[in-house]
């Protein structure tokens, strides 16, 4: 994109389109909306806990693959309650340190 193009956009001469914009708005990290005026922008926390850093962890997606081949909906909420009870373990010091594996 040319310094042209940017000026053209700044002052409306052109049109950013949808797409465009969805583009403009993964680059930078931030959600659609907050790309507009006097929208509220997203704090270091609410980043941290959004789908896209979440899934962007080793291994998210595969946990979530995993969980979606889980036909039997018991199951499915003891696989969720166990995650839970192990990250309230881990937030609150428990367990191994990072990086130590069971066989």
């Amino acid at each position: 994109m040319t310094f042209q193009q940017v000026q053209k956009y700044e002052k409306g001469a052109n049109r950013v389109g949808a797409s465009r914009l969805n583009q403009i708005a993964n680059v930078l990290g931030v959600s659609l909306p907050s790309l507009f005026d006097g929208a509220p922008t997203a704090t270091a926390d609410e980043s941290a806990h959004s789908p896209r850093y979440l899934l962007s962890k080793p291994h998210s997606l595969r946990l979530l693959q995993g969980f979606e081949k889980i036909d039997n909906e018991g199951t499915r909420l003891a696989l969720l309650q166990l995650v839970e009870c192990l990250s309230q373990e881990a937030a609150h010091g428990g367990g191994k340190s990072k990086g130590a594996h069971r066989k």
